[in-house]
């Protein structure tokens, strides 16, 4: 990116990252670019979230034909800090609910995602790390 080093106080990767073929690039990048102390802040799906556990297959987090990468809390931190940022926050929510035409079905996947979250099970990541 044809940007000075030490440039931006934040950047925000949302649902970003797992489409990339090179998520260690990217952080790379995003870590050169950052101001000492910048902030990271990244949201993805959850796959060991409640709803892909409970619907594995048609879970709307599984886009094989797009996503290349899917990740944990536990590999996102593990990635970052890897990567030189350290994770300050790390959220578990849900995503949006897909389009379900049959109403009984979406106030049943409203409360699981209304469960996952309240139990640590969102299947969406939301992390906000330092550049260290």
């Amino acid at each position: 990116i044809p940007f000075k080093k030490n440039l931006f106080d934040c950047v925000n990767l949302s649902h970003m990252l797992e489409h990339s073929e090179k998520p260690l690039q990217i952080l790379s990048e995003i870590y050169r670019l950052l101001k000492p102390e910048g902030l990271l802040v990244v949201t993805l799906p959850n796959y060991k979230g409640l709803i892909p556990r409970l619907r594995p297959i048609s879970w709307q987090g599984w886009v094989p034909q797009e996503h290349v990468w899917h990740f944990s809390p536990q590999t996102l931190s593990d990635l970052l800090e890897r990567m030189g940022f350290k994770v300050i926050e790390l959220k578990l929510t849900a995503m949006c609910t897909p389009i379900i035409n049959n109403r009984v079905k979406r106030i049943v996947y409203h409360i699981l995602n209304w469960l996952g979250e309240k139990c640590g099970m969102g299947d969406n990541v939301w992390v906000t790390a330092k550049k260290q």
